[in-house]
């Protein structure tokens, strides 16, 4: 590996069980000890195999969609929540309900699981996502109403108290980005057929909710589903003319074109400019360096996940780990040839081409499957503590002995609804895995407003420049939907945790999910800011461990040509000139940023923060 040119590629899948951190973060060090990240081939990657991850991003514009929140107040205030964590990790949500109150070590803090009542569940199907789930079942028998949004009948909707039939993409209009990590282009999805039966596409079913709370206004703003897309489309036009990128008329798009392909972009290696100026180009870890020691971690002081990757004994495993003399065999679940996760579970077609016996396959080697006298083709009871499935042998040496193999998405049907212990008749094995985290650590670290900062932005002194800023009418939504956003938080206990996760999965997300502030993650040219620091005498300070071409690096740079501007010390023209050349460069690949923001940030905090930047940099470049 050392001797020639290694590149140490993973999938995604190891990490989701008991200290899974562990073997991410050590095949980044391995690459790291291989001394070949950052060059042509080198250096190591996850999940290339799926949806184009491994190819480079097109030079293209990334669609927005609706905000997270409205502009007005929501109705209630959640003040009976006070004490609690109104964020909490996904993973965790069925210990809210099972042990509300319970205190829990997140990402460097403490996190109180709130209370649950009620669960609305919109094209997502917990039983099928989640682990254990008889444990699930136990959840459910507490909460006093859950609700189901999706256009099948999946395990989730049969466990609804109420369930609300969505359209599928056929019974509806739409935009869409194929190519997924490649974003290749956009294309019109049209609708084919009007709404079958009682179903209503999700614009619809969120907009009759909001108008039982006297929010529909808010929520539409005044559109119906064709004016949200124009809106959607026109967004995508503005976002475009700053990367030079050309899209038509939504009309024309839409009755005629009905499809665009974005340029193919230019090549370049991962970390290539890391490896020839770590200095200027920092990544985005605290120290600025691949960390093989983290000391913001080991800080943490986390007995299951401490300062650099180890190995940690499981709460079970196979091959004479714990609990393997009871359990012998080790139960993989991998994504399925036939399906998506769950989706096309129902196909009767489908199901003809893998099924064993009408039940979900099971993998076995034949020195298994000798031991326990199954033969192929077999209906066999796949067991443990925690639950019972049904599913068909299929006995095979290309399994390792110790080992068998139920594919995840199988859906969840039970022998006797709602009863823990239930045999599940199909196959899902999450009947049978554990719920239980990576670890205390179990998410990114990230770097948020700290309580000073809180209190700054809700202060009178910061309400008196809004107010100054509202007088000036392009500015007066974009303050409008900030100060909402800011009163939203001063009723919240748990604010800085609302940021800290919104912060974390904004910005330090891969640049498919996320608003990454970095100029180079929108357009190629990412030396443009360098060229502009040199001209106005700047550099950047070692303490700033992120890449020249951050978003506060522009703002920086803003204010200094600023306040230069008023010292008289510089020509006013020369100064000016630099000014307009940031502006320009800022608004290239701030749209996109901004649209990003609306299209990511639930809570809405950033997203209004990145919008007003936006309005302000239009309104300075105008009034140049």
């Amino acid at each position: 590996m050392a001797a020639n040119r290694t590149q140490i590629i993973a999938g995604w899948c190891v990490q989701r069980m008991q200290h899974g951190e562990q073997w991410a973060w050590m095949i980044v060090v391995l690459a790291a000890m291989l001394g070949q990240i950052g060059l042509p081939g080198g250096g190591f990657g996850f999940g290339w195999h799926y949806n184009g991850a491994g190819t480079p991003g097109r030079k293209g514009v990334i669609l927005s969609g609706f905000s997270g929140s409205t502009s007005i107040p929501p109705v209630h205030d959640n003040s009976d929540y006070k004490g609690y964590s109104s964020t909490i990790p996904i993973a965790r949500f069925i210990d809210a309900i099972l042990e509300p109150g319970k205190v829990i070590n997140w990402n460097g803090k403490s996190v109180k699981l709130p209370p649950l009542k009620m669960c609305i569940f919109a094209g997502t199907n917990p039983f099928h996502r989640h682990q254990q789930i008889n444990r699930i079942i136990e959840g459910w028998r507490k909460l006093e109403t859950v609700i189901a949004i999706d256009n099948q009948w999946t395990s989730t909707c049969r466990f609804a108290d109420i369930v609300l039939p969505a359209t599928t993409q056929f019974e509806r209009n739409d935009l869409d980005q194929y190519g997924n990590h490649s974003n290749r282009g956009i294309i019109a999805m049209k609708q084919v057929v009007p709404p079958q039966f009682e179903a209503r596409n999700d614009f619809d079913i969120f907009r009759e909710l909001c108008r039982r709370f006297n929010r529909e206004e808010a929520f539409t703003e005044g559109l119906d589903e064709m004016g949200w897309l124009k809106r959607i489309w026109q967004e995508g036009v503005q976002q475009g003319k700053g990367r030079g990128v050309h899209l038509p008329a939504f009309d024309d798009f839409w009755n005629n074109k009905e499809y665009v392909e974005f340029d193919h972009p230019q090549m370049f290696v991962r970390h290539q400019a890391f490896r020839e100026d770590p200095d200027l180009e920092p990544l985005g870890t605290p120290s600025g360096l691949i960390e093989i020691y983290s000391k913001t971690i080991a800080d943490m002081n986390y007995d299951d996940c401490q300062g650099h990757p180890m190995w940690f004994e499981k709460i079970e495993r196979s091959h004479g780990g714990p609990g393997s003399q009871k359990y012998p065999l080790h139960l993989q679940s991998v994504h399925p040839d036939f399906r998506l996760h769950s989706q096309l579970c129902e196909s009767e077609t489908l199901r003809q081409q893998y099924t064993v016996a009408g039940k979900e396959p099971v993998f076995i080697n034949p020195q298994d499957a000798s031991a326990r006298g199954i033969r192929n083709g077999d209906v066999v009871r796949v067991f443990n503590a925690r639950g019972q499935v049904l599913a068909g042998a299929v006995v095979s040496d290309r399994y390792a002995p110790g080992v068998a193999r139920i594919h995840e998405g199988a859906w969840y049907d039970p022998d006797k609804g709602g009863e823990p212990g239930a045999l599940c008749k199909y196959g899902n094995p999450n009947v049978l895995t554990i719920d239980i985290g990576t670890s205390q650590l179990a998410q990114l670290f990230s770097r948020e407003l700290d309580d000073e900062q809180l209190t700054q932005i809700s202060s009178a002194q910061m309400a008196e420049w809004f107010s100054l800023l509202k007088s000036e009418p392009p500015l007066t939504a974009a303050v409008n939907a900030l100060e909402n956003r800011i009163a939203a938080l001063t009723v919240r206990d748990d604010a800085r945790l609302e940021l800290a996760a919104d912060f974390c999965g904004l910005f330090l997300m891969t640049d498919k999910q996320a608003a990454l502030p970095y100029a180079s993650a929108y357009k190629q040219d990412e030396q443009e800011i360098k060229r502009l620091l040199v001209e106005a005498g700047m550099e950047t300070s070692g303490n700033f461990n992120e890449s020249a071409d951050h978003l506060a690096i522009y703002l920086e740079l803003l204010s200094h040509l600023h306040f230069s501007l008023g010292e008289g010390t510089v020509p006013a023209r020369r100064i000016d000139s630099l000014r307009q050349k940031t502006l320009t460069a800022l608004r290239q690949w701030l749209p996109e940023f901004a649209a990003r923001c609306r299209q990511y940030d639930s809570f809405g905090f950033y997203a209004a923060l990145s919008q007003l930047l936006l309005v302000l940099v239009e309104c300075d470049h105008q009034n140049r």
